[in-house]
C-alpha cells in the first residue's frame, strides 16, 4: 500500500528534525545501545541527505543507557534525582555510541547539549546562537545531534521531554517537518495497545478536542512521553508552520520506507497536500 501524503510531506520539505526515542535507541532488558538500528537510522540520514534534505536529530537514551550501571531496575520508575544520577552514567556513553555510528557510516555529527532548555526557547540572544550554530552546521553537510543535558536540568526533567524539545528546535531553526519515531505507527482513535479494533488515523489538518482526546498519555519507565506530549509536540511546530509525521521507528524499512510512501504513519498537515 501507499502512503502518498507521507512521501509528499519528505518531497516538500528541505529542512526536517527527526526525534528518536529512548525505546528505539536501547534494548529495554540490556539498557544497551541497539547498534543495528543505529546503524539503519544513519543510513536512512545518508539517504535523506542524497535527496538534498537537512538533516537535525534529536535524540533520547541518556538515563535508559545509564540506569543499570546507576543501580536500577528495569521497571522502576525514577525520581528526578534519580534521573540525573542515571543520566550521569549514561550521557557519555550515548554520545560515543552515536558519534561511533554516524562515523561508520561516513556522516559528519555534531553533538549539542541544551543545558536550559527554556533559555533557548525564550531568550532571544541564547536562541538566536543556537540557530545560528545549527545553520553552520547544516551548511557543512552536518548532523546536528541535541538533546537536554538530564544530568543537570531539573526543570526539563522533571516537566518536559524530547518531543516537546524536538518541536521548539524544529521552530527555532525553521524546519519544515518534524519526524517523532515511536513505537507505534501515529494516531489511533483508541489506544492500540488496549483496543485490537482501533483505528489508525492517517491525516489530521486540525488539532482539537476530538484529537486529543484519542491520545494516550501512557508511558513506560524508560519514557517520559506518551501520544498526549506527541500532539503538545505538533501544536508547538504547527504554530511555526511546520509539519509533523508520527511513525514507528521499527517499522521495516525506516526512514527510507517512510519518504518513499512504504510505511504508515499519521501525517500532521495544516493544509492539504
Amino acid at each position: 500500500m501507499d502512503y502518498l501524503h507521507i512521501k509528499d510531506a519528505f518531497t516538500n520539505a528541505t529542512r526536517i528534525v527527526l526525534k528518536v526515542g529512548s525505546d528505539l535507541m536501547v534494548e529495554p532488558d540490556t539498557g544497551r545501545v541497539r547498534r543495528d538500528w543505529l546503524s539503519d537510522f544513519v543510513e536512512d540520514i545518508k539517504y535523506l541527505h542524497s535527496l538534498d534534505k537537512e538533516v537535525v536529530a534529536v535524540m533520547s537514551g541518556a538515563v535508559a543507557m545509564g540506569r543499570y550501571d546507576a543501580g536500577f531496575s528495569v521497571d522502576q520508575r525514577l525520581t528526578v534525582d534519580e534521573k540525573q544520577l542515571a543520566a550521569t552514567w549514561g550521557h557519555q556513553h550515548h554520545t560515543m555510541e552515536i558519534y561511533n555510528a554516524f562515523c561508520e557510516h561516513d556522516v559528519r555529527v555534531a553533538s549539542g547539549l541544551l543545558i536550559e532548555p527554556s533559555h533557548i526557547v525564550n531568550d532571544n540572544r541564547d536562541r538566536n546562537n543556537f540557530r545560528r550554530n545549527i545553520n553552520h552546521v547544516l551548511s557543512r553537510l552536518g548532523v546536528p545531534v541535541v538533546n537536554e543535558n538530564d544530568a543537570v536540568a531539573n526543570e526539563e526533567l522533571k516537566f518536559g521531554n524530547n518531543d516537546v524539545l524536538c518541536a521548539h528546535v524544529a521552530s527555532i531553526i525553521d524546519a519544515d517537518l518534524m519526524v517523532i519515531l515511536s513505537d507505534v505507527d501515529g494516531l489511533y482513535d483508541r489506544d492500540p495497545k488496549q483496543n485490537v479494533d482501533a483505528h489508525h488515523v492517517p491525516y489530521i489538518n486540525k488539532l482539537d478536542n476530538d484529537v486529543f482526546s484519542m491520545a494516550s498519555s501512557e508511558t513506560n519507565a524508560s519514557s517520559t512521553g506518551g501520544m498526549s506530549s506527541k500532539l503538545e509536540a505538533v501544536r508547538i511546530a504547527w504554530d511555526h508552520s511546520c509539519n509533523a509525521i508520527i511513525a514507528n521507528g521499527n517499522s521495516e524499512g525506516g526512514i527510507t520506507a517512510l519518504a518513499n510512501g512504504q510505511a504508515r504513519a499519521s501525517l500532521f498537515c495544516l493544509s492539504k497536500m
